[in-house]
């Protein structure tokens, strides 16, 4: 799948135009890809990037002080990596995202979706308010 039609199939992005995805989101967008095991993010890590998984899996995992290592859930492909971080204050990674299997991850700078100038006011509300909501990473 190339990455325009990554975006298009994602649900976060399903209402923005063709000419939108083209001309202001995919000129920014980095792909990345991830060998198995590799980390992606790390507890406390900055998250100024919101990720949409385009192959392989991720798993979400918190490592706690005393050893545990509770899985906390895993990404297909078409879901957004980092959503609820971009947002936030810090942006801090509260977990780590481990590639189970090599990965590819489309990367978009936070900036287009917080900042004024890069998406018009409608799709940056569009885009923060489903990346806020549960259910749609």
């Amino acid at each position: 799948m190339d990455d325009f039609a990554a975006l298009r199939a994602c649900p976060l992005f399903s209402d923005l135009s063709d000419e939108t995805l083209k001309t202001h989101l995919l000129p920014h967008a980095i792909a990345r890809e991830y060998a198995k095991g590799s980390a992606i993010f790390v507890p406390g890590g900055c998250v100024d990037e919101l990720g949409l998984l385009t192959r392989g899996r991720v798993q979400l995992l918190h490592i706690s002080a005393d050893g545990d290592c509770p899985l906390l859930g895993v990404l297909t492909p078409r879901q957004l990596l980092g959503a609820e971080l971009v947002c936030t204050r810090t942006r801090a990674a509260p977990y780590h995202a481990v590639a189970a299997v090599p990965t590819r991850v489309l990367f978009l700078p936070a900036r287009l979706f917080l900042e004024e100038g890069v998406l018009d006011a409608a799709a940056r509300l569009a885009v923060t308010a489903a990346g806020l909501t549960p259910g749609m990473r």
